[in-house]
């Protein structure tokens, strides 16, 4: 199943906003969730990637 996995490289800043500390910022309340929402139920299935070079 794994070679089925589509490859996706995302921006180095997406992994910070899961593990960031609680904002009063509402954007940055739902970019933590969203990102959190993802890593929690749909990264496992793509293959991640994030550049070394960034």
């Amino acid at each position: 199943m794994e070679e089925n996995r589509k490859s996706v490289y995302i921006e180095s800043t997406i992994p910070s906003y899961a593990t960031a500390r609680e904002s009063a910022n509402a954007l940055n309340l739902l970019r933590k969730a969203q990102t959190r929402d993802f890593w929690d139920n749909y990264r496992q299935r793509y293959k991640l990637y994030v550049s070394q070079d960034v």
